[in-house]
């Protein structure tokens, strides 16, 4: 994929950041993800469980795509959070509850922006499983994928229908944050935090 770039600022530093994905290099692969899905559930009514606050752009779209090719679905939204800064806590901290408590014989189909030690969404899907009911079907999607970060014991766990498989890098836009910096960015860029906490002085 050829790289372009553009200007980025985190922590009150600006500088070129390369673009790993175009906004409509996104919307084309969740347009492809909402085909799939569309195609898998065969018209069954669809209950969105989104990963907030990531998640919330990708399903924002594809909730427009969905009801394009005229799928019933139901939106919601859990948050939880598993990471400080650039690195996974290995603990989940739950702080936004879904507003249905019971999706017992519901297709449940839950949003994420990306996988990446593939923790957080393993455990989100335990704690649906048990403290909501009895769903009829659990599926997920994620607009990217980073197996290569995956902790060694969820080696293989991956989301039913992904968009983008992506290489070890740090992302962030569409969405995606750094502490809270860069969701407003239409773009899927890549950054080196330290460029940003440590720029170099030469």
């Amino acid at each position: 994929m050829e790289a372009n770039f553009m200007y980025c600022t985190f922590k009150g530093r600006k500088s070129v950041c390369p673009i790993l994905l175009s906004k409509e290099q996104a919307l084309e692969g969740i347009r492809r993800l909402a085909r799939q899905i569309a195609a898998d559930y065969a018209r069954a009514a669809i209950h969105l469980v989104i990963a907030l606050k990531g998640a919330k752009t990708t399903a924002g779209y594809l909730a427009k795509e969905l009801d394009e090719l005229g799928m019933t679905f139901q939106v919601d939204g859990v948050r939880v959070k598993s990471y400080a800064g650039t690195e996974s806590t290995g603990k989940l901290n739950w702080l936004q509850e879904l507003a249905e408590p019971d999706l017992a014989g519901k297709h449940v189909l839950v949003v994420e922006d990306i996988i990446d030690s593939g923790y957080t969404l393993s455990e989100l899907l335990k704690v649906l499983k048990f403290r909501y009911g009895k769903p009829a079907s659990i599926r997920t999607v994620a607009l990217l994928d980073k197996p290569s970060r995956r902790r060694p014991e969820l080696k293989g766990f991956k989301a039913d229908y992904t968009g983008f498989e992506i290489q070890d890098v740090f992302v962030v836009g569409f969405g995606l944050d750094w502490d809270e910096e860069g969701r407003e960015l239409p773009n899927i860029v890549y950054i080196n935090p330290e460029d940003f906490i440590n720029p170099s002085t030469n």
